[in-house]
């Protein structure tokens, strides 16, 4: 009876068209622990819908020892690409078992999926009369196989049968002879339609190719003086860009005490921030938020987003010397409270680079004293106070460009020290975990900058090293326990000058932008890449003019639109620079 109300009422929320296609779905289980009390089943849509997170909560006792759930999965909308299901068992709000499987709803077509939930070691320790065995949690004796039979294995998320085709989608494994280039994924073959999901449905050797596109690029937001050192952020629908103005003027009445307008110009500098809208057009003056005094040294703000709102680190004068500020910005794009004066060194603290962990912020910079620069580190709660933190190196040698990710419950940071790359895994508390790791090879000097963002499985640094006389860009990735992964490549191969990199991970890839050229002829570049820095395709080139003068770009992923964005700073038109803004999106038919 139970399962009976449960797929009615899944058939309800789905909204079952009769004209739609559909995933015949079914679910079962050997192996159960007895405090099971509900499944849950959560579906990832390669639409980018407004809502691409679909729930199906089947709450009450599951039984799926007695047979297996059959349930019918329909999109509540034409949907023609890739989806991912998640399926878990949950005792009270904690998942027990949890297995993944990709799959895809295709127009005239129903599709058959089997997930077989034994269980999974991963994240979850296996518990009553179960034992982990290759990744499963599984009975202390010997079990049977319904969910299998005659599937061939189709269930991704299980141990596939010893066939030629475990996945059921009617091509062999390579092991086999044959040209499916995941036996696990039914939605992976040469067949396949190549759809934004940044995985290789076609067996191409190249996830999402031929689908990316440059939009075009616009005025972040163009003003009559200096925009420089912008940083970007993706939330509320949103991009949040932050970066150093400085203040305008028509007469010395619109500048502060003491200041004089010349040119349009007070000789001070604001933290400003505007909202960019993805298909919007450059926002109006009147829409940016000035966030900071107008002082002379205000600068390099950094963002990051909470999921509700955004916060800001930037430099600002603090007691006469150069001080790391924080303050919280809303979904409105308005700035909330008052700054919060993270630190000032007798000597100054300049450069910083921030981090969200989901409860807490984490914060980098570079402190000056004694004639030479170290890298502190503050842990920060959530309204940016101070509460832990330190001296992640010693001022013997300088130490700068500090910058930060969090990822597997621990911050990575990295920065630039005697001419090398570094990087240092710091818990949320900002307890160091081990020794410094060098990242570059040491075979030719690290030049101006160095970022790091967590991959999935450990945490990968890109930075700008000279090779043969000019500066190209480097990759390396080390584990959370501090091995180096993958030893130092080259990821830029342009021959121009290749600088400033930055770096985003988007849950499946990551991405470099860089300004790449020579002075007075500098483009902005983005690279797709693995997670292992092998290169996806070729580079993208953010600015349309070949006269552009680019620098200094922020990027961040904006996994609602399917695409990344790009801010950078630019002297194309006059001698002051301004900030630019560009996209750089996935289409496949069913994106825009």
């Amino acid at each position: 009876m139970m399962r009976r109300a449960s797929i009615a009422a899944l058939a309800i929320i789905a909204g079952c068209a009769k004209d739609e296609t559909a995933i015949l779905l079914t679910v079962c289980s050997n192996v159960l622990p007895p405090e099971v009390d509900r499944l849950q089943l959560r579906v990832v849509a390669g639409d980018s819908s407004e809502e691409p997170l679909r729930n199906y909560d089947l709450p009450g006792q599951v039984d799926l020892q007695s047979g297996p759930l059959e349930l019918s999965l329909r999109p509540g909308t034409s949907i023609n690409g890739a989806i991912e299901i998640r399926a878990s068992l949950l005792r009270g709000p904690n998942a027990i078992v949890t297995r993944r499987i990709l799959t895809a709803f295709r127009e005239g077509e129903d599709r058959d999926v089997r997930i077989l939930l034994d269980g999974s070691c991963v994240d979850v320790p296996c518990s009553g009369e179960l034992t982990c065995d290759k990744g499963s949690c599984a009975p202390l004796g010997p079990g049977n196989d319904t969910c299998r039979e005659g599937s061939g294995g189709r269930d991704a998320g299980a141990d596939a049968a010893e066939v030629c085709d475990a996945d059921g989608d009617q091509y062999e494994a390579t092991s086999c002879g044959g040209d499916d280039c995941n036996d696990r994924e039914w939605a992976m073959h040469p067949d396949a339609a190549e759809v934004c999901d940044q995985i290789d449905n076609d067996c191409s050797g190249e996830a999402d190719d031929g689908l990316w596109v440059v939009s075009s690029e616009r005025y972040a937001s163009y003003a009559t003086t200096d925009e420089q050192a912008p940083s970007l952020a993706w939330g509320a629908n949103f991009y949040g860009s932050a970066w150093r103005a400085t203040k305008n003027c028509t007469t010395s009445e619109d500048c502060g005490a003491g200041e004089t307008c010349f040119d349009n110009d007070c000789g001070v500098n604001e933290l400003r921030f505007v909202r960019q809208e993805p298909q919007g057009s450059t926002p109006a003056t009147a829409d940016q938020t000035v966030l900071s005094g107008a002082l002379p040294f205000v600068g390099e703000p950094m963002l990051a987003w909470t999921g509700t709102e955004w916060g800001v680190v930037y430099e600002d004068v603090a007691d006469g010397a150069l001080g790391i500020f924080f303050r919280q910005i809303d979904s409105d794009g308005l700035g909330l409270d008052f700054p919060v004066l993270i630190s000032v060194g007798d000597e100054g603290s300049y450069a910083p680079a921030i981090a969200w962990t989901g409860s807490s912020w984490g914060a980098v910079w570079s402190e000056l004293e004694g004639g030479s620069t170290a890298i502190q580190f503050a842990r920060m709660d959530f309204d940016g106070f101070v509460r832990g933190g330190g001296s992640l190196t010693q001022a013997e040698e300088d130490a700068y460009s500090a910058a930060l990710d969090w990822g597997d419950g621990l911050f990575g940071v990295a920065w630039i020290e005697a001419s090398s790359a570094w990087f240092q895994a710091v818990s949320e508390d900002g307890v160091p975990q081990m020794e410094p790791v060098l990242a570059s090879d040491g075979q030719s000097p690290v030049g101006w900058t160095v970022d790091v963002a967590w991959a999935g499985d450990g945490f990968a640094l890109v930075w700008d090293q000279v090779e043969g006389g000019v500066a190209q860009l480097f990759f390396a990735k080390v584990s959370s326990d501090g091995a180096l992964d993958v030893e130092t490549r080259q990821i830029a191969y342009t021959g121009h000058r290749s600088v400033t990199p930055d770096l985003v991970y988007t849950g499946r890839e990551l991405a470099v932008v860089w300004a790449d050229g020579n002075e007075g002829d500098a483009q902005i570049l983005l690279q797709r890449l693995t997670v292992d820095g092998d290169p996806i395709g070729g580079p993208a080139r953010m600015i349309g003019n070949d006269t552009a003068r680019g620098s200094r770009p922020a990027l961040s992923w904006n996994e609602d639109y399917f695409e990344y964005g790009v801010v950078w700073q630019d002297q194309r038109l006059t001698n002051d620079t301004d900030v630019w803004f560009n996209r750089y999106l996935c289409i496949d038919g069913t994106t825009e």
